[in-house]
């Protein structure tokens, strides 16, 4: 019976030894899960961090690649030699045409980088300057075009072309900048450019549609077209283009400063 109680007792120790043990074992697994569990709180932040910081350098990347294709197209675009007829608009609408921050006409050798603009608004396409340049001579020999001829100008080379210049320039002379502006920023300077970019392409695809529209209509051929005609295009590029040129692309202006904003925080 000793023995028998003796063994009893040993076995009840051993049990509680290893209920001690696993208890232990449980306590330590629970400090494991804690301990786990702070590490994993502790990443989250720095891979947030990450994350965040290469969201912000595919930014970067996407606003310098953009600026730097721009920016090519400008030097090429002034290496090229201008024609001595101004692709057909010198002795008619450049010449009617006045540039009111020198008082001189387009057509003068001091407004040869504001022609050029024109030209680049229009992706610098020679068939498609000299297209659209006798279809402005034409609306701008009719005296009752109302200053039409004027709009549509300075919506190419200014709104179209000026802005998305003047913009890219900015970026490139405070690139360094770029590095500092935080996710949203960076957005914002990205979201602006694309929507230059596309109100250009836009501008771009009007111009063809005017082109198509006097193709079928007008004798491009005859400088002096008849009234009828004459009247019949400039009703045509009010009634369908009025609204983009005189509300839409000068929104281009907006964008631009407010880039420009954003750069000199």
């Amino acid at each position: 019976m000793k023995k028998n109680n003796l063994f009893i007792i040993i076995y009840f120790l051993s049990f509680l030894s290893c209920n001690s043990a696993n208890s232990v074992l449980e306590d330590r697994g629970f400090e494991f899960n804690q301990s786990g569990k702070t590490i994993e709180e502790n990443l989250k932040p720095k891979e947030n961090h990450l994350k965040n910081e290469e969201a912000q350098d595919n930014l970067i990347v996407k606003i310098i690649e953009i600026i730097k294709l721009v920016k090519e197209q400008i030097i090429l675009d002034r290496s090229r030699i201008e024609p001595l007829d101004q692709f057909g608009m010198k002795d008619f609408i450049f010449n009617n045409l006045i540039l009111d921050s020198n008082h001189e006409r387009y057509s003068h050798d001091e407004n040869k980088d504001i022609r050029r603009k024109f030209y680049s608004s229009l992706n610098y396409n020679e068939k498609l300057i000299r297209a659209f340049g006798k279809i402005l001579n034409k609306i701008s020999s009719n005296l009752d075009n109302q200053k039409l001829d004027l709009l549509i100008v300075r919506a190419g080379q200014y709104y179209s072309q000026y802005d998305l210049e003047f913009s890219a320039e900015k970026i490139n002379e405070q690139m360094d900048k770029l590095m500092s502006l935080n996710r949203e920023e960076l957005s914002l300077i990205l979201s602006k450019l694309k929507e230059l970019l596309t109100f250009k392409s836009k501008w771009i695809d009007i111009v063809n549609q005017i082109i198509h529209y006097c193709e079928n209509n007008i004798n491009l051929n005859n400088i002096k077209d008849d009234l009828v005609n004459m009247m019949g295009l400039i009703q045509y590029i009010n009634l369908n283009y009025e609204y983009f040129l005189k509300y839409e692309i000068p929104k281009t202006e907006t964008l631009s400063s407010e880039i420009t904003k954003i750069l000199n925080k």
